[in-house]
C-alpha cells in the first residue's frame, strides 16, 4: 500500500473537545473525483489511531509513519492516504476578460441586447473601478473572515450596475489591464483593442453603448418598481438577470471545479442529496453586494445575516416550511443547472404567502433570483426529477436594526 498511496497534502486535523476534555480528532480530506470526506476519530473507539493523529495535529505535519496495516487501510478510507491522481488542487475564482467562459454562458437571450462590436460610440463603463490583484477589498467580503479565493495572479475590476449597485467582477491579464487603463486616461481609444478583445469587453459590458446602457437603466428601474410592488402585494418577487451572463459562466465554472476536485461534502442526515458549503468565500462576497438591491426591493435598510451554497442532485426535495428569524428576507439565486434549460428551470419553488389557499410554483433561469419574506411565506420543492442537479446561492437578510444572532 505504501507504494500506491501517499499522504493527502490537503488533510486538516481538528481537535474535538467536550468542555476541557479531548474527545476525538476531526479529519477533513478533499479527494479529487469524490467529495470532502469529514470523519471523527473518537478516542474511545479508535484509541491508537486517535493518539497518533493527536500527536500529528500538535506538530502540524500529517505523515504515514507509525500506523499499522489496518490503520493505513482506515486512513485510505477516510482520504488521508490517496492515489497521486486523486489529490485535489487549489481552486481559484477567475472571470477572465482575456478568455471568457463562453461555453458556460446561459443559452437564453439577455434582457437587453449587446451593441455591435464595431459600434462607433463604444466607451468604457462609467462605473468601472479597479479592485487590485486580490479582487474585492475586505469591506466587500462581508462580516465573516474567509480565505480569499479570487485569483491573485490576475488584475481585477468591477462594473457596478448603475441602478442596483450589484457589481460584475472580472479578471484580466496585466497587459489587458494596461490597455484598459490607457483608454481610461485618454492615451488610446476603444478602437485600439483587437476585434476579439472588443467582443469580450462588449459582452462583459466593460465597453458600452450609451443608447443601450440607457435602455438597460430603464429596464432596471422598471424591475425595481415592479419588484417592490410585488414584495408588498404578494410577499415575493422575481428579479431577472441579477447576475450578468459572463458572471454566471465564471461562477458555474468555479463551483464545478470545486466539486470535481472534492472540496465540498456531499450529503448529511437532513440533506442526503446535495453538495453544500456554509462558508464559501465567493458566496459571501456576492451576498454582501446584494444588500442595496434587497433594501430597495423591500423598502427599508437591511443587512446580511447568513448564506450558503448548495448543489442539489436527483431526488432532493424541500419539505414545506417557513424560515427562522435570521431570514426576514430569503433570496435564492440559480447559478447552475444540468442539463441546462432553454429558459427557466423545471424545478420550481412553491410559495404560499399568508392568506393564500395554495402554493404557487415559481421558476427562474440561470442568473435570476427569487426574493421572499422567509418567515411569512411557506415554501417547498417537490423531488428533483427533471434535472441531474440544480445549484443555488441562498442569501438571507434581516432589518438593519436587528440585534439578534446572525447565523
Amino acid at each position: 500500500m505504501s507504494g500506491e498511496l501517499i499522504v493527502n497534502p490537503h488533510v486538516t486535523l481538528k481537535v474535538i473537545r467536550d468542555g476541557g476534555a479531548i474527545q476525538g480528532i476531526e479529519v477533513r480530506a478533499p479527494v479529487r473525483g469524490d467529495r470532502l470526506r469529514t470523519t471523527k476519530i473518537a478516542s474511545a473507539t479508535e484509541p491508537s489511531l486517535f493518539g497518533t493523529l493527536l500527536v500529528q495535529s500538535a506538530t502540524g505535519a500529517v505523515s504515514d509513519e507509525g500506523f499499522s496495516a489496518d490503520e493505513r487501510a482506515r486512513l485510505a478510507d477516510i482520504g488521508v492516504l490517496v492515489a497521486p491522481d486523486r489529490i485535489s488542487g487549489k481552486v481559484w475564482f477567475t472571470s477572465d476578460l482575456d478568455n471568457p467562459a463562453y461555453d458556460l454562458v446561459p443559452r437564453r437571450a439577455p434582457l437587453t441586447p449587446r451593441p455591435p462590436v464595431d459600434s462607433d460610440d463604444l466607451a468604457l463603463a462609467p462605473t468601472l473601478r479597479w479592485l487590485g490583484p486580490e479582487g474585492p477589498p475586505r469591506e466587500m467580503r462581508g462580516r465573516v473572515d474567509l480565505p480569499n479565493r479570487f485569483d491573485p495572479n490576475r488584475s481585477w475590476l468591477a462594473i457596478d450596475d448603475p441602478v442596483t449597485a450589484v457589481p460584475a467582477m472580472y479578471s484580466s491579464s496585466p497587459a489587458l489591464e494596461a490597455s484598459i487603463r490607457a483608454v481610461q486616461s485618454g492615451r488610446t481609444t476603444s478602437r485600439d483593442f483587437s476585434a476579439d478583445v472588443r467582443r469580450h469587453l462588449v459582452d462583459a459590458e466593460v465597453l458600452q453603448s450609451p443608447a443601450i446602457t440607457a435602455a438597460r437603466r430603464d429596464m432596471r428601474h422598471a424591475q425595481l418598481t415592479q419588484g417592490h410592488a410585488s414584495m408588498n402585494d404578494r410577499r415575493y418577487a422575481v428579479f431577472k438577470e441579477l447576475l450578468a451572463p459572463l458572471q454566471v459562466a465564471a461562477i458555474r465554472r468555479y463551483y464545478r471545479t470545486l466539486i470535481a476536485d472534492g472540496h465540498l461534502p456531499f450529503g448529511d442526515v437532513e440533506w442526503p442529496d446535495r453538495f453544500f458549503s456554509k462558508h464559501d468565500a465567493i458566496c459571501h462576497v456576492y451576498h454582501h453586494q446584494m444588500t442595496d438591491l434587497v433594501s430597495a426591493l423591500v423598502g427599508r435598510r437591511v443587512k446580511p445575516s447568513f448564506n450558503f451554497f448548495a448543489a442539489y442532485h436527483r431526488r432532493a426535495e424541500l419539505p414545506p416550511h417557513r424560515d427562522r428569524e435570521q431570514c426576514t428576507w430569503s433570496m435564492s439565486v440559480l447559478i447552475d443547472h444540468a442539463p441546462e434549460p432553454a429558459d427557466e428551470s423545471p424545478w420550481p419553488l412553491y410559495l404560499q404567502p399568508p392568506g393564500a389557499s395554495a402554493a404557487t410554483p415559481i421558476s427562474i433561469g440561470l442568473g435570476d433570483a427569487i426574493l421572499y419574506y422567509g418567515q411569512e411565506v411557506r415554501h417547498h420543492r417537490l423531488p428533483l426529477t427533471e434535472a441531474d442537479y440544480c445549484t443555488y446561492w441562498f442569501f438571507f437578510y434581516v432589518p438593519e436594526d436587528f440585534d439578534g444572532p446572525l447565523d
